[in-house]
């Protein structure tokens, strides 16, 4: 997170309250009633509502407490995320199942299948580690969301 920087705010930056809530820096009164009280803005609370607020030059809304609305930083937009759902991998299987798991290690990605062996410590993790699957289209629908989530 980024350090409170009071000119950035007052250029129209928003800030991060300690709450989670996005503010805004408007102004700084020149001769406040209270000191603690010069720097005017307001913050967006969970609900989308907007509510007047004050600080001191240094983001602090109440001077020795945590304050919910203390200034702790300038606000990142959240990174963009994706959401899906995905067929589950399988929490168990039957000796001699047929199965299949996404090969990742090879020069060529690729989706593989193979019978279940109970006395293979590499099916054995596989299977603990949620990497095996009913289906090659549920296998096939990992490996998609894997590819497109890429960077």
């Amino acid at each position: 997170m980024k350090e409170f920087d009071l000119e950035k705010a007052l250029a129209g930056e928003p800030v991060v309250l300690r709450n989670g809530d996005k503010a805004f820096v408007k102004f700084v009164l020149e001769n406040p009633l209270f000191e603690d009280d010069q720097v005017v803005g307001f913050h967006i609370d969970s609900e989308g509502k907007e509510e007047v607020t004050s600080w001191g030059n240094n983001g602090v809304h109440i001077p020795n407490t945590n304050s919910i609305y203390d200034i702790i930083g300038m606000w990142e937009e959240p990174r963009p995320t994706v959401t899906l759902t995905l067929p589950c991998p399988l929490k168990s299987v039957t000796v001699g199942q047929r199965v299949f798991y996404l090969d990742l290690n090879k020069q060529c990605e690729r989706i593989c299948a193979f019978l279940f062996q109970k006395d293979s410590t590499y099916h054995f993790n596989l299977l603990k580690n949620g990497g095996i699957f009913s289906t090659e289209e549920d296998a096939q629908a990992w490996f998609d969301a894997m590819k497109n989530a890429r960077r």
